[in-house]
């Protein structure tokens, strides 16, 4: 039981600081571009909880966990291959930095664009 409540309260403690943090785009985080990307943690809690409650001595509860990790597998057996991020040209955004331009930058989650206003070296 000690273990289930630390999972428990981690899996509180993570979900509130997603949601803490990432509160002013929470659109973002309901796509499926973008989201898994930021529930990662908590999702793999959600499987160590799982796997402690098949472990219980009660067989109705070792029983319903069986089958809740059987259907977790089944139900998310085509999501396990992520979509790759598309190349956000990191590569020419750097070398503009570089030279103090200003830049656009794309960032995550994937709408977003970071205003790099420049900067003057003398060099």
């Amino acid at each position: 039981r000690p273990r289930m409540i630390i999972l428990f309260l981690a899996f509180i403690l993570a979900s509130l600081a997603i949601g803490v943090r990432m509160n002013a785009a929470r659109d973002h985080l309901v796509s499926l571009e973008n989201g898994p990307r930021y529930f990662f943690y908590v999702r793999v809690i959600i499987i160590w909880m799982v796997v402690e409650l098949c472990f219980e001595r009660d067989f109705r509860i070792r029983g319903a966990a069986i089958l809740a990790a059987i259907l977790l597998c089944l139900s998310s057996a085509g999501l396990f291959y992520g979509k790759p991020l598309p190349d956000l040209q990191w590569a020419l955004q750097a070398k503009k930095i570089r030279e103090g331009a200003p830049a656009a930058i794309p960032i995550n989650p994937i709408p977003w664009t970071y205003h790099y206003s420049g900067h003057h070296t003398n060099q």
